[in-house]
């Protein structure tokens, strides 16, 4: 990981001291990670770090918020998030994470399939319908909304609606 991409949004003060304490986007992942959570503790404040690498935002975000296409299809704490991943996008993410583990690589790799939306014209329905394999036709007709399914896990599928259980 030569390169970290990482877009960081700092709040009032956290601006000036990011650069104070040397957050760099060429450094390595761990000491830009730790530098981030060092951040975040000495001066009290939030930052927006968007990635598709979720891996990292395990260990960086007390909550995560999962986008697709500019929409919210999943928010959850980090832990609640990776121990119970409900939307379909969100567990192809979590799947394509490598596995460091050599006995466990034999897991099957999930793969998106279909057509990505537009983002400049999607269609009506949710977003992710055309690449879902779980999606049916209301999928394609309405927007799910983002709903607290359980406690503090939020999620915007159909697929959790009443009766489709």
């Amino acid at each position: 990981f030569t390169v970290l991409s990482i877009m960081m949004v700092l709040f009032s003060q956290g601006i000036a001291y990011a650069s104070r304490i040397g957050i760099r986007a060429d450094q390595n992942r761990d000491s830009a990670d730790q530098a981030m959570m060092d951040l975040q503790e000495q001066i009290g404040h939030s930052y927006m770090f968007i990635t598709h690498d979720l891996s990292v935002v395990k260990y960086v975000s007390q909550d995560i918020a999962v986008m697709y296409l500019g929409q919210c299809v999943e928010r959850a704490t980090s832990d609640g998030l990776f121990e119970k991943p409900m939307h379909p996008y969100t567990k192809a993410l979590l799947a394509a994470i490598p596995e460091p583990d050599i006995a466990m690589r034999n897991k099957p790799i999930q793969v998106i399939r279909g057509e990505v939306t537009s983002p400049v014209n999607p269609p009506e329905g949710c977003r992710f319908a055309s690449r879902c394999e779980h999606a049916t036709e209301r999928c394609h007709r309405e927007t799910p909304e983002l709903v607290e399914r359980e406690k503090g896990h939020w999620i915007a599928c159909h697929l959790y609606d009443p009766g489709n259980a």
